[in-house]
């Protein structure tokens, strides 16, 4: 069994043998080491010594000039002070400037009480490298609690929930800070599961309309018929089923909308949110007053290239320049995957509350198969396979998450489901498992559910009493 380490006590006097019969006294009990130089002691004590001592009185710096500058460099450090004129040293000095913890007379010295002092700094110094471990996990502690409360309320974010150290995310990450400190449009590209949902509400809570509405809505449900009316509102009896909804951009006003898959909208929907980034003007269905503005910023993501659309005709190139005014890429999985055992612990973290388990362990080898794995859905994807192979870790009565796990995830794949009857049942089908959807991205809030489907609130709640949708606990 190795021993201890010693604390480490380093002695600084320009009296050569003075140092050096100094470290030699006390090196049975401490890893000594003595400098006749405070400039080269300033450069070599490095925040695992514990203790120094050191000579008031050396040319080139003095010995409280020293331990001042240590203190800022090795706050951990326990500076004692040795001087033959303590009584000419003005006591601010020494508290406001070095902090020591104790000066000695240098004459007449006695070992022994140096001994105790420097017995009592090595135990200061061994409670505050505790108390430093102690913060550090509790700040840890408090990161992964924070990154579970996000996960699952699914509001806020932070630009340092988006993990990462590759080059590509970092400028992303630089550029989208950049973003939240202005009120342009943003345009986040990217392919599915690549984080733009995240990236848009770290932008949202990193600006100045932090305090007000997060708004989002997916285009591909956005129905010609029902955009304007989900868009800006309407007037109650203003169309045949209307009860007086305030629409999206209301509803956001003083903060931001978030268009996610923009590139999914349809002509006549991109005609409707042009008119109103043109102007910051709306016009509710069945509204006859006078004009109405809000102050909604817009930020739009999609995993097209909405180049590509506009020379296909399929996205208004008016449009594009209205939502591009900073433009955001986020870097594919497999163009960071040394990013991936980062992403990897932090999914285990947040599955491992979710199945109500702690303090869960990835061998070397379940690592490699993650770092391995092709992910076409991205960050996504590899968070789902996390959960699934916890599943299986769980289920096995495991504590340590192993490759065959992994590889069991890997090969699980939900069953088809069986064929419906008609073409009523089929419907039904897709119906609930639409609806179902979008009640979970808003957390089973039904007005905004019922805002994105394009719908009543009353037409919603007949939908989930016919359906029998529960909401999940």
């Amino acid at each position: 069994m190795p021993h201890p380490q010693k604390p480490r006590v380093a002695f600084v006097d320009d009296e050569e043998d003075l140092a050096a019969s100094l470290a030699a006294k006390y090196s049975s009990d401490y890893e000594t080491s003595a400098f006749t130089c405070p400039r080269e002691a300033l450069r070599s004590i490095d925040e695992n010594v514990a203790v120094v001592v050191a000579d008031h009185r050396m040319p080139g710096m003095t010995g409280v000039e020293l331990l001042a500058k240590l203190r800022v460099k090795t706050p951990e450090t326990v500076r004692i002070l040795l001087t033959a004129v303590a009584d000419m040293i003005p006591l601010m000095e020494l508290i406001n400037e070095a902090k020591v913890f104790h000066y000695i007379p240098k004459e007449p010295l006695f070992p022994e009480h140096m001994r105790v002092v420097i017995a009592d700094a090595a135990e200061l110094y061994s409670l505050r490298q505790e108390r430093k471990r102690a913060y550090a996990v509790l700040q840890q502690q408090n990161a992964q609690l924070k990154a579970q409360l996000n996960a699952k309320t699914g509001e806020e974010r932070l630009f340092e929930d988006l993990l990462g150290k590759d080059p590509q995310l970092e400028d992303a990450l630089k550029l989208a800070k950049w973003a939240a400190g202005n009120d342009l449009p943003v345009l986040i590209t990217g392919e599915t599961g690549t984080g733009k949902d995240e990236l848009a509400r770290a932008i949202h809570f990193g600006s100045k309309r932090r305090q007000r509405a997060f708004g989002i809505v997916n285009c591909a449900v956005f129905r010609p018929e029902h955009a304007q009316s989900a868009l800006f509102g309407n007037v109650k009896g203003g169309f045949t089923g209307a009860e007086g909804d305030k629409g999206l951009l209301r509803a956001s006003d003083g903060g931001t909308l978030f268009l996610d898959e923009v590139g999914e909208l349809s002509q006549e929907v991109q005609a409707f949110l042009l008119t109103f980034l043109d102007h910051g003007h709306i016009h509710p269905v069945g509204y006859s007053g006078p004009i109405l503005k809000v102050n909604v910023r817009i930020i739009a993501a999609t995993n097209r290239n909405l180049e590509s659309e506009i020379e296909a005709r399929k996205f208004r190139l008016d449009l594009f320049h209205r939502i591009n005014g900073t433009s955001i890429r986020l870097p594919a999985l497999r163009e960071r995957r040394n990013d991936i055992p980062a992403l990897a612990k932090h999914a285990v973290m947040l599955a491992s509350a979710k199945l109500n388990l702690s303090n869960v362990a990835i061998s070397t080898e379940a690592m490699a198969c993650f770092e391995s794995a092709s992910y076409p859905g991205n960050v996504r994807e590899l968070n789902h396979l996390v959960e699934r192979a916890l599943g299986f870790m769980q289920r096995a009565g495991a504590t340590t998450l192993q490759a065959e796990h992994v590889g069991a995830a890997s090969q699980n794949r939900p069953q088809p489901a069986a064929e419906p009857a008609s073409l009523d049942e089929a419907v039904d089908a897709f119906t609930k498992q639409f609806v179902e959807t979008v009640l979970k991205r808003h957390r089973y809030k039904q007005v905004p559910s019922a805002m994105e489907l394009g719908i009543s609130d009353r037409y919603l709640r007949d939908l989930i009493k016919r359906f029998g949708i529960s909401r999940e606990v």
